[in-house]
């Protein structure tokens, strides 16, 4: 399932979206500390649609053009866990903090059942794929799909509960 299709199944779920009003062209690159040069183009698309994209009861959302542009009022910002890793962090844990981050792209935020989220990978043999983290050691992830359709395919199954997965729990 594409960007599009995925919006119209939220929606039909009850989730509150938002259009983004965002008819100027983004230079996309310069997102995420330019993070978004080897991101999927699908989640480029997806992003560029809404400025709000949150479960009914807004535990749950997806970072939308506005987060990475830093221009929301939201409490956390596109980078919180990342940002909350290093705070805690020892001085020897810092540099793979920063290198897992660099190669990860949170997309989408949870505080339903404590901290989570969900993030492309943005380089090595699993560029493309889904994982899962959250707290308290948000790098310890799981891939739960191949890619950003794919993670598509499979939330809205678990939104609707056709499928089970237990990785989804806190973003359920």
């Amino acid at each position: 399932m594409g960007p599009v299709e995925f919006i119209k199944e939220l929606k039909a779920l009850g989730w509150n979206i938002e259009d983004s009003g965002k008819d100027d062209i983004i230079e996309i690159d310069l997102l995420a500390d330019g993070r978004f040069v080897n991101a999927p183009s699908e989640l480029a698309e997806f992003i560029g649609q809404f400025s709000l994209c949150a479960s009914k009861d807004d535990t749950i959302w997806f970072l939308s053009i506005n987060d990475y542009l830093e221009e929301t009022d939201s409490d956390f910002s596109w980078d919180e866990f990342e940002q909350q890793s290093l705070d805690s962090a020892v001085d020897e844990d810092v540099e793979e903090i920063e290198k897992f981050w660099n190669s990860n792209l949170p997309f989408l935020m949870a505080v339903k059942n404590g901290y989570g989220y969900a993030a492309v990978v943005l380089d090595g043999e699993n560029k493309g794929s889904v994982v899962l983290g959250n707290e308290p050691e948000f790098e310890d992830t799981v891939t739960i799909a191949n890619s950003i359709n794919e993670f598509f395919d499979i939330y809205i199954s678990v939104l609707k509960n056709e499928i089970q997965n237990p990785a989804f729990s806190f973003i359920k």
